[in-house]
């Protein structure tokens, strides 16, 4: 048992009748035993009962109980407010006065102080009704998002803390539940240290909770906000508005006229649809580029709720894909801020924002397109998982990687680094427990992968297999390696800020870049040289181990990294003194300037095939066919006519795709060197043809579109 000087203990009670007195002699038995000077403070929060009385008896016995009155309620906050203004004593515990804590639970409390200037109890297994436990997770998601405030249970009615608290942080201005938020939120904001201890909780015998009600909930609501507000740096604020403002209107502009609708996206909507009409829940993914490997199917799963919210119109995935990529933007601020410094997040975020490959990528549904958002995300759950050891970070670290591994083959070659890193960064805690649950997690969250290759021979770990035969340098060469990730790095810079990659401003861009991160690399904590630097060069260096093309959506999980390395060589600059400041501003703005030129001519541009021309065609064909069956084929150099089935199929249009020949065959012509259907060697025009043994005439053409023309044949009558 841990015994102090002196410990004040005050009890906020709203007509608590029939628990105050039994809630303050238990009270008196411990402080006994655990305090040389001790004394008790009920603050009766303008009860209706005999609450005030109770406690008037029992101060009488004993100076030491004090009752303080308020004439009218004023709510929880106000009653905490009271009651620490009220003690005299070094040490501060309160608990609520309904009997459902312990108190002899402040032993706890009290081992706990010497190291720690705060106590906050979390309840080990909460006894309220289903309602007060949601409100609890909505509180502490708020609390996260609002003020990065990461505690179990910053409600618990159970704490303990040093006066020098109080006078450091100054008056609380809450008067609501949200109070103890603000209370801790302040102690964290001037660095005090604090500690969680799990507590028992019972269930409530007599009396009635007022924290659930409608009235207080809502009077909580508007104290978080205004604290958030007061606490709030404005300026950081109104720079986060508007470029995510700014960000919103080049991943939304037009997104309907604008984003490529093509066979890819027609093959997932077509997916989507049978999820949810529940006719197919897929196991795996599409196939991809190099053949036999296929990716897992969580991009299914991801744009599925947006097709049904879009009433299954294939803008929808595109508007997942577009909010994430907004989302990256604070969340790429976020990252700078911590692990760098505000003026690199300013910098990056910024030329995040306007990179014209970024802003391609976030306006149509492609597997690969979300990956920045992960990539970061994962990032920063290792680094907080470091900080805090908390698991939960390296469980949401886990999830990230393998959504990522989901979207993408090429993010494989990060797993002998994260390995490391989780090794690396494990080293210091004591539990492997974490490192179990965590490979779990992993694993089921591939388990559809790992069923799709136990059931199809392996055929995913042959491809990867092939990959690394097939594709990576023949007979290892360090000059070769540095040669293919030099080019890799010039290829990412090139495509982040729109130049051509031999480009001499190109390359003068990498090397001031690589200079200045290189120049100031010990300066930067051992953390983020480790996950920032460690992770990109890993990455750069297996890339250069990978001697076939790399296209664009290859690198997609490095698109941050020239916003991070260049937004801190700017920030660099602008510190060094007044010279350097304008420095920096001139090529930030000029680097800009270039950036929203390149992107708003990408935005400006008309695209081939959209999704309102491709449902144009789909409804002309539909109509020509006059309700009967018909056979279907796009001639097209890099598409295929899944964009098209997926219309014809949401609209139930009696199409034949397989072996199958009808009486009539529509054929559709997007590339115009192509378009020659007679005697066209295509399988379903080949098909139709010899079905008819080349009896078949053309009765329409149209052109819905300059570029685009649509056939319709039938068999010579």
């Amino acid at each position: 048992m841990k015994k102090v000087t002196e410990l004040s203990v005050f009890f906020p009670a709203y007509n608590e009748e029939k628990n105050i007195k039994k809630t303050v002699l238990n009270a008196v038995k411990v402080l006994k035993q655990v305090s040389s000077k001790w004394e008790i403070v009920v603050v009766n929060d303008g009860s209706t009962d005999k609450t005030g009385e109770i406690v008037k008896r029992l101060s009488k016995n004993d100076k030491r109980i004090k009752l303080i009155d308020h004439q009218f309620n004023k709510g929880y906050g106000g009653a905490l407010k009271t009651g620490i203004a009220s003690c005299q004593y070094n040490l501060i515990a309160y608990t609520d006065s309904d009997g459902q804590f312990d108190f002899w639970e402040i032993n706890k409390f009290l081992k706990k102080m010497e190291k720690s200037d705060l106590a906050i109890g979390y309840r080990l297994k909460r006894t309220d009704i289903l309602y007060r436990r949601v409100l609890a997770k909505i509180l502490m998601f708020t609390n996260l998002i609002l003020f990065g405030l990461n505690v179990k249970d910053v409600d618990c009615g159970f704490k303990l803390f040093k006066r020098k608290v109080i006078k450091e942080i100054g008056q609380l201005y809450t008067s609501s539940a949200i109070t103890e938020t603000e209370l801790l939120v302040r102690a964290k904001k001037k660095g005090f240290k604090v500690c969680e201890i799990g507590v028992k909780h019972n269930s409530r015998i007599e009396g009635e909770q007022t924290g659930g009600k409608a009235g207080v909930v809502i009077k909580a609501a508007v104290d978080g906000l205004s604290l958030w507000w007061s606490l709030v740096n404005k300026k950081e604020f109104f720079y986060i508005f508007f470029i995510i403002l700014t960000a919103s209107f080049l991943r939304l502009y037009r997104l309907e006229d604008l984003m490529n609708y093509l066979g890819d996206e027609g093959r997932d909507m077509l997916i989507v649809m049978d999820i949810l009409n529940g006719k197919n829940f897929p196991f795996i993914g599409p196939s991809t580029s190099i053949g036999e490997l296929y990716l897992g199917p969580i991009y299914y799963y991801f744009i599925a709720p947006f097709a049904w919210v879009f009433k299954m119109n294939p803008v929808g995935p595109a508007v997942f894909v577009a909010l994430l990529g907004i989302l990256t933007v604070p969340l790429l601020f976020y990252l700078c801020k911590r692990m760098f410094n505000i003026t690199t997040a300013f910098f990056a975020s910024f030329l995040y924002t306007f990179s014209p490959i970024v802003v391609k990528f976030s306006r149509s549904s492609w597997n690969p397109n979300p990956m920045p958002f992960f990539v970061l995300s994962l990032i920063l759950s290792l680094f907080y998982w470091q900080k805090t050891e908390k698991s939960k970070f390296l469980y949401l670290a886990i999830i990230c990687f393998a959504i990522m591994l989901q979207l993408h083959y090429m993010v494989i070659i990060l797993i002998p680094f994260l390995i490391f890193s989780v090794c690396y960064l494990n080293r210091g805690l004591k539990s492997k427990k974490p490192l179990l649950i965590g490979g779990l997690i992993f694993l089921l969250l591939l388990s559809p992968l790992i069923l799709f290759d136990l059931k199809h021979g392996f055929i995913n770990y042959k491809g990867f297999i092939e990959i690394y035969r097939t594709r990576a340098v023949s007979g290892f060469s360090l000059y070769g390696v540095l040669s293919h990730s030099r080019d890799r790095l010039r290829q990412l810079f090139s495509l982040f800020f729109g130049f051509t990659e031999r480009e001499g401003k190109n390359n003068l861009m990498v090397i001031i870049t690589l200079l200045i991160s290189l120049f100031t690399f010990k300066k930067h904590k051992k953390l983020t040289r480790f996950l920032i630097y460690g992770f990109f060069f890993w990455a750069l260096l297996s890339l250069g181990l990978y001697w076939k093309s790399v296209f664009e959506h290859y690198l997609t999980f490095l698109f941050p990294f020239p916003a991070i390395f260049l937004g801190y060589a700017l920030s660099f600059l602008y510190k060094k003194g007044k010279f350097s400041k304008v420095i920096s501003l001139i090529l930030f703005f000029t680097i800009l300037t270039f950036m929203f030129e390149k992107t708003w001519t990408y935005l400006s541009r008309p695209v081939a095939m959209n999704v309102k021309l491709v449902k144009k065609i789909s409804k002309q064909v539909e109509a020509e066919s006059q309700g009967q069956p018909f056979n279907f084929a796009l001639l097209a150099h890099h598409n295929y006519d899944a964009s098209y089935r997926y219309f014809f199929r949401l609209w139930q249009t009696p199409v034949v795709f397989e072996t199958e020949v009808t009486e009539q065959l529509f054929v559709v012509c997007e590339d115009q060197d192509i378009c020659q259907p007679e005697g066209n060697s295509k399988w379903e025009i080949a098909l139709f043809d010899a079905a008819y043994n080349g009896q078949i005439e053309k009765i329409g053409q149209w052109q819905p579109d300059p570029l685009i023309s649509v056939f319709k044949f039938i068999p010579k009558k």
